[in-house]
């Protein structure tokens, strides 16, 4: 379905006068400076951290517990290490090609 939809929208944009060219994305990457990452810090971090710690790391957590078992008991649950890890190295990435903040809960 996904195919179709993006073939007949070049046909479309084709019909339209639109140029259609097929190329690589190119990300900018975005170096903050200092007052930035000191307002994102103060005014986005701190009051994100309780949201984010209990909707994508212990609701997540709880969730693949009750669905998959205990680790700790030989189960295939998730550990709040692994989800706070993972959602920790996923938002310091993304902040350098300019993602937004995000989580598993999301």
């Amino acid at each position: 379905i996904f195919l179709v939809g993006a073939v007949l929208t070049v046909v479309k944009m084709s019909d339209d006068g639109f140029d259609v060219r097929f190329q690589m994305l190119e990300l900018p990457l975005t170096v903050p400076s200092r007052q930035e990452w000191f307002d994102g810090f103060v005014k986005g971090a701190i009051p994100q951290l309780p949201l984010t710690t209990l909707n994508s790391v212990v609701s997540v957590c709880a969730l693949s517990v009750d669905l998959f078992r205990d680790p700790r008991d030989g189960g295939k649950g998730a550990s709040r290490v692994s989800v706070a890890s993972s959602v920790g190295l996923m938002n310091l990435v993304g902040c350098w090609f300019g993602g937004m903040p995000s989580c598993h809960g999301a």
